[in-house]
């Protein structure tokens, strides 16, 4: 399975699962906004029922009046159990961008209705047409999880990307200790010796016949210059250094 394959059906399963996810979210919303404009129409009925019991359509006009402002009611009607309009209250129409809202179906009408009670007795009920405008806190939940999904989508690619480089890391490491292993079988079928040694004169490999012949096996840190003669081991440190500045004076000699 090619890796352009196997991104494309992850970028489809997150999506549809994005998909799945803002779907759910928004019906528990909807659920939730129902079940809360329920409440409030009985909550309304419940506060009037003193009002409407003496007939005070005043008192009972100013609270639903508030109603209507703070519950974005297009309309509250209550109603005598004899069908007779007690309060019937309007909200303003509405302007601008909510207008816009309402005429492309994004903020819709809910009809709402709740017996207004008193002594067990139904005396009335309240009618309500409310504005949906569950859009709202609808819109912040997806945006917080958009945000989360590509939060979620950034790590997820930042450990593929790591996996990929640890993989390339894994490769060329191998393939650099076969190179080694090759060189080193390589080094050691010569008849001559070879070594190499860091910038103090420590040897840090030798071939086969190099480790016989200086007895390697038995030293640690050994410094080549020790095979020099004492008389012209400054001689051959100067000589080094030059060598590994760029500045070789060419094939030398030292007993």
């Amino acid at each position: 399975m090619s890796s352009n394959f196997k991104n494309s059906l992850i970028i489809t399963s997150a999506t549809l699962l994005f998909i799945c996810i803002v779907l759910f979210v928004s019906y528990i919303t909807l659920k939730q906004d129902s079940f809360k404009s329920i409440q409030q129409i009985e909550t309304h009925a419940a506060i009037i029922t003193e009002d409407m019991w003496a007939i005070d359509t005043s008192g009972a006009s100013v609270y639903l009046q508030l109603a209507v402002q703070a519950n974005h009611y297009k309309r509250l009607l209550a109603l005598q159990s004899t069908g007779e309009v007690f309060v019937d209250v309007v909200s303003d129409p509405l302007q601008g961008f909510d207008l816009i809202l309402l005429q492309i179906g994004a903020i819709r009408v809910r009809h709402l209705s709740s017996d207004i009670v008193s002594n067990s007795s139904v005396i009335g009920t309240l009618k309500g047409e409310q504005y949906i405008r569950v859009i709202f806190p609808l819109a912040n939940k997806i945006i917080f999880l958009s945000l989360v999904f590509v939060i979620m989508a950034f790590m997820l690619q930042l450990l593929q990307n790591r996996k990929k480089l640890e993989k390339v890391v894994y490769e060329r490491t191998r393939n650099l200790q076969k190179s080694e292993k090759r060189f080193h079988d390589l080094v050691n079928l010569l008849p001559e010796m070879v070594w190499e040694s860091d910038r103090k004169g420590v040897i840090r490999y030798a071939n086969q016949i190099a480790i016989n012949r200086f007895g390697l096996l038995e030293k640690k840190n050994f410094l080549w210059f020790d095979l020099i003669d004492i008389n012209h081991r400054v001689k051959a440190g100067q000589e080094f250094e030059a060598s590994m500045q760029g500045k070789d004076s060419g094939l030398q000699e030292f007993q």
